[in-house]
């Protein structure tokens, strides 16, 4: 599992969702690297 995995699952347990903006601003990438770690993590649950 990636580190920027491992950060936007934290944020999930502590906050119970995430936006789009807060995941470009927690992990610091662009928007279409973001949207890739997303659908990535989405597929891995």
């Amino acid at each position: 599992m990636q580190i920027e995995d491992k950060k936007i699952l934290i944020y999930l347990l502590d906050n119970g969702k995430i936006s789009k903006k807060e995941t470009l601003n927690l992990i610091g990438y662009g928007e279409i690297k973001t949207k890739e770690i997303l659908n990535e993590l989405i597929e891995k649950i």
